[in-house]
């Protein structure tokens, strides 16, 4: 992950490699965080707890060094807050800052020109399957599920080309969520493409049994 250092530079390191720091010029923009959430959703997938830990880090302290947008979203900095809060606090579901991100999509989605397809079809559904996950609710959470699964076919399906863009192949956001559900409890089931249901399980990540 990213680090901050004392001067105008940062240090990338992951897992066990050796740091590497890189000179950084004052003012610009130092954290990808499409690519941290990618890194936090795939952790998360393939249940490798540490890494997540060190994904979640010292992402928001970055985050905020960088002047990013707090609107929820795609690489904002409400997103990463709630993102670790999810990880590390299962009870999340009462946090100020899930209010604020639901709070914040109902304010776009009245606003014209606001990109409310993406608002409507991604973000909402994605943090309406955040609540059940959170309160432990096992009635909610499978439908919860299937409803945001619908919206995320709608929206990749809409053109050609959306259709052939990678990112709606499989959902990793709702794929990651998921994984966290089951990984705490609760048992529920989805037919869908866009979440391999190995993955939900964390089967397909298990060492296969030594031959006898």
């Amino acid at each position: 992950m990213l680090e901050v250092s004392d001067g105008p530079s940062y240090t990338y390191r992951l897992g066990d490699a050796p740091p590497v720091t890189c000179a950084l010029p004052t003012g610009q923009k130092f954290l990808d965080l499409i690519l941290w959430r990618k890194a936090y959703e795939l952790t998360i997938i393939t249940r490798q707890s540490r890494l997540t830990d060190e994904v979640c880090g010292p992402a928001t302290a970055i985050a905020r060094c960088s002047g990013l947008d707090p609107t929820p979203g795609r690489g904002s900095l409400s997103f990463i807050s709630l993102m670790k809060e999810l990880w590390r606090t299962p009870g999340v579901v009462a946090s100020s800052t899930l209010a604020d991100c639901q709070a914040t999509l109902a304010r776009l989605a009245a606003e014209p020109g606001s990109g409310t397809t993406d608002n409507r079809l991604i973000w909402q559904p994605y943090y309406a399957a955040i609540a059940p996950l959170a309160d432990g609710n096992q009635d909610a959470i499978g439908r919860s599920f299937e409803n945001a699964l619908e919206a995320h076919k709608e929206y990749w399906s809409a053109t050609a080309e959306l259709r052939k863009n990678i990112e709606g192949v499989i959902s990793l956001p709702l794929t990651a969520l998921a994984a966290l559900a089951w990984d705490r409890g609760l048992r529920f089931h989805v037919e869908s493409d866009y979440l391999p249901w190995s993955w939900v399980t964390g089967d397909v990540f298990r060492p296969a049994a030594p031959a006898s």
